[in-house]
């Protein structure tokens, strides 16, 4: 009779054990977009670029973002369009546009954690290849928009279509969040012309996607 109940029990130590591998190993693969491959949209109602020395560039009007989930952490074909004809001295301008209206290439990017105690997960987001954009930054000056962004995305772990939000936060011309947990790899923008200045991208989006998903964290 003990020998069969140590064999149950060692049965129940080795099935709790694996349960615990599998459980870990689910963990490990967080955070994650749950629900399959979507399209999303969003908008923004401001946002603002700071430069590392010192300069500002408003832009009210806003604009749009869109793209593509389309794996388990990864985002494509994402455009953000910025519409800031508000008069003046504006930071971009697309060739043949109204003045401060211009768009990013296509972007694609990946999420991760900010903080995986609190849940926190953010977006990156770089170029599939070439500079983020090419704008003009004054009259006749022509620049290109260089490296990466990182903005805090959710909410997690609640399943919809939306809205999300995706905000970007600078300081001095620096983003506040320049990595993810466990990186040591900085992200920031960076704007080129004859020469080169860093800058910042404060603005909060509001994100819909075409079908319900999950931010799992």
């Amino acid at each position: 009779m003990r020998s069969k109940y140590r064999t149950m029990f060692v049965a129940l130590v080795a099935m709790f054990a694996m349960s615990a591998v599998v459980a870990a190993s689910a963990s490990a693969t967080l955070p994650e977009f749950r629900g399959g491959k979507t399209t999303f949209t969003g908008t923004f109602g401001s946002a603002s670029f700071h430069e590392t020395d010192g300069a500002e560039y408003g832009c009210a009007s806003g604009g749009t973002i869109s793209g593509e989930i389309t794996g388990p952490k990864e985002v494509a074909k994402v455009v953000i369009k910025f519409n800031c004809a508000t008069g003046g001295f504006t930071f971009c301008t697309k060739s043949g546009s109204s003045a401060g209206v211009w768009e990013t290439k296509e972007l694609k990017g990946k999420i991760g954690y900010l903080n995986k105690t609190n849940q926190r997960v953010g977006l990156l987001l770089e170029s599939s290849a070439g500079p983020v954009a090419e704008c003009e930054h004054a009259p006749r000056v022509l620049a290109k928009i260089l490296g990466s962004i990182i903005g805090e995305i959710g909410p997690v772990n609640v399943k919809r279509t939306g809205p999300f939000s995706l905000s970007f936060a600078q300081s001095h011309g620096l983003q506040e969040l320049q990595h993810f947990e466990g990186e040591e790899l900085l992200h920031n923008l960076e704007i080129q012309t004859s020469s080169s200045e860093k800058f910042g991208l404060q603005t909060g989006m509001s994100l819909t996607t075409k079908t319900s998903m999950e931010i799992e964290a």
